[in-house]
């Protein structure tokens, strides 16, 4: 895939957490949130660096920061992510903050795999030289967006340990045995 696909492929993806996000917005989740966009030339190339795709605030006050990722290869490289992308991330988490990376891995047969993971949360390993991640490690790890898109479960605190991490399954906390 070229360059102009594989940008509308990520701009594709975008939408989708973009809508998931006016639906938890509407389900009283999210207080606000924004969209930032990059400034362009006019040959489509960023003038510089930007920081994560998406920033919100949830209900309760809690800042938040989503950087999306696409690709259509099986790993999702560490440096897909820019460096002052992962400032941003890196810096909401030490702040407090809810730092998620959407990672959608695209096959040839068009299905789509899409997942919410926080940022200090992803299972990066090294293969050959290089961090990268696979769709089965997001998948194993509970990290799966449902077919609807909804990113609710992904947004909501746990009321045992307070963390920000998926409800899945039996709705009990990874970090303890009382339930959601």
């Amino acid at each position: 895939m070229g360059g102009h696909a594989s940008r509308d492929a990520g701009r594709s993806f975008e939408e989708r957490i973009k809508n998931a996000l006016v639906v938890a917005t509407q389900q009283g989740i999210v207080a606000w949130w924004a969209h930032q966009e990059p400034a362009y030339t006019r040959f489509g190339v960023p003038l510089k660096d930007s920081g994560a795709d998406f920033v919100l605030v949830l209900k309760g006050g809690l800042a938040g920061a989503i950087e999306c990722k696409s690709t259509k290869t099986a790993r999702l490289m560490w440096d897909a992510v820019a460096h002052e992308q992962a400032r941003h991330l890196d810096a909401t988490h030490r702040a407090g903050g809810l730092a998620l990376l959407a990672a959608e891995f695209r096959e040839e047969t068009g299905i789509h795999h899409s997942y919410l993971v926080p940022w200090d949360r992803i299972p990066w390993e090294k293969a050959r030289t290089a961090l990268s991640v696979t769709a089965d490690a997001l998948e194993k790890a509970g990290y799966g967006l449902q077919s609807s898109g909804s990113i609710a479960r992904h947004l909501q605190s746990c009321v045992s340990c307070g963390a920000y991490h998926p409800i899945v399954g039996t709705k009990v906390c990874c970090r303890a045995s009382a339930p959601f």
